[in-house]
């Protein structure tokens, strides 16, 4: 009886060594496992701080500002976006991308950024201080911190639209008066025609010609002419109202139309416009001249099909009034 309950613990004992071998050999595989996983975190880990330090380095070396965004809000921006719109780091990963522009186009911008790799889109901008500069805006996607996020560029292009304008104003200005070149008139002159002519409102167009201009350049030399070009024009810019249309039409020939004016008060504008001008001093050197103009003087009628039909009718009046002896007006 004794030996048989000391087979049975034996039996027993036996049992529970296999049972604690068994578990040793577990819990080694399962160390063996962990500690393969924990190697293989790290090693992923290593490989993505390694990733973010290469990314992080060609941000900075990168001469566009850089902005990770997620779902619209900025989750990490290089040092060029720091100084480009003036504000601390801390500060600019607590906005949102449409934070950083104009508020008109915040819109729009929101609908850019839902369509990644779209065409770039130039938009205004806003620093910290308030100030606002012209950027082109690109898009992409980026792996970031086992994620996916939108990596947005932005390209300074203030210096190139300063460019685009002033070219546009090169091209509608006239290079020795600064006003509108026959170009630009025209095509204004057009457009407040056809504004007359919809709200039924008055419209007169003047054209005005420097009396005996061959003489001033032969007696005193293109220079004292180009001078007084200049101040004819700079005495009349002074003369009309904002809403006036002036420009050169060529040579010593000038063209006004005055909106909301009927053709009495042209006149009147006109005479007053004569008189000052032949006050006016052209210095040149230690000497000055003086000139006088001719002035045509019309008014939009039913007739009338274009804005050519009312300049043909005052240039008309203009060589009417040189018939008369010049430094008058005459209307047509």
């Amino acid at each position: 009886m004794i030996d048989q309950e000391v087979l049975k613990l034996q039996r027993d004992l036996d049992r529970a060594n296999e049972r604690l071998e068994y578990y040793e050999q577990l819990s080694d595989q399962t160390q063996h496992l962990l500690n393969t996983r924990i190697a293989e975190l790290e090693s992923a880990r290593a490989e993505l701080q390694e990733s973010e330090t290469r990314f992080r380095q060609l941000t900075e070396a990168t001469f566009e500002a850089l902005f990770v965004v997620d779902a619209g809000r900025i989750i990490d921006a290089n040092g060029v976006a720091v100084g480009l719109y003036r504000y601390t780091r801390d500060n600019l990963l607590s906005l949102r991308l449409v934070d950083l522009v104009e508020e008109v186009t915040r819109e729009q911008v929101a609908e850019y950024l839902s369509d990644p790799g779209s065409e770039p889109v130039e938009i205004r901008h806003r620093r910290a201080d308030g100030s606002l500069f012209h950027a082109e805006l690109r898009s992409g996607t980026i792996a970031w911190r086992g994620s996916v996020a939108q990596v947005v560029a932005v390209r300074d292009i203030s210096e190139r639209k300063a460019m685009e304008l002033e070219l546009q104003r090169l091209a509608r200005t006239d290079y020795l008066t600064g006003i509108n070149n026959r170009r630009s008139f025209m095509e204004l002159a057009r457009h407040e025609f056809q504004r007359s002519r919809r709200y039924r409102q008055p419209l007169c167009v003047l054209m005005l010609d420097i009396d005996v201009f061959k003489q001033i350049n032969d007696s005193w030399g293109h220079q004292a002419g180009d001078e007084t070009l200049r101040c004819l024009a700079k005495t009349c810019v002074s003369t009309f109202r904002e809403t006036d249309l002036f420009g050169r039409i060529g040579g010593e020939e000038f063209a006004i139309a005055l909106p909301m004016t009927g053709v009495a008060g042209a006149r009147v504008i006109a005479e007053e416009l004569r008189e000052r001008l032949s006050e006016v001093r052209v210095t040149v050197g230690d000497r000055s001249l003086s000139f006088t103009v001719s002035i045509g003087v019309t008014e939009l009628s039913e007739g009338d099909s274009g804005i050519d039909d009312l300049l043909g009718r005052a240039d008309k009046a203009l060589y009417a009034a040189k018939k008369r002896g010049r430094n008058c007006v005459a209307t047509a």
